[in-house]
């Protein structure tokens, strides 16, 4: 797999070359905020460099993807449409129809009333 890794890096950049700089900047952000575990997180992404270009091509498969979906379907396309309504009226509840129910716990009754 180590072998490969360049040809997978490639590939990954020919995709989208935006993920890939954007993945280098983000290690080197972190090695320049934190530089202990910047360094720590270049190491295992060194070490695991076949998988992490795998997963590079992935990601850069899946935005590319839907890179082309979000292209076809556009704000603009869409017609702007209202729904008609209906007012409605509103009336009050008569309160000698309205039951009062009476809580376990009522210190707060007066609160509200």
């Amino acid at each position: 797999m180590w072998y490969a890794c360049p040809v997978l890096l490639l590939i990954a950049f020919i995709l989208e070359p935006k993920l890939v700089w954007s993945y280098i900047k983000t290690i080197w952000k972190q090695i320049v905020v934190s530089p202990v575990s910047g360094l720590i997180q270049a190491l295992i992404n060194l070490v695991g460099l076949p998988f992490v270009s795998i997963g590079l091509i992935f990601k850069a498969w899946i935005y590319r993807k839907f890179g082309q979906i979000n292209q076809q379907i556009q704000p603009e396309d869409f017609e702007e449409k209202f729904t008609s309504y209906e007012d409605v009226e509103m009336t009050k509840p008569n309160p000698q129809n309205v039951k009062k129910v009476q809580l376990a716990d009522s210190r707060y009754d007066d609160l509200f009333e």
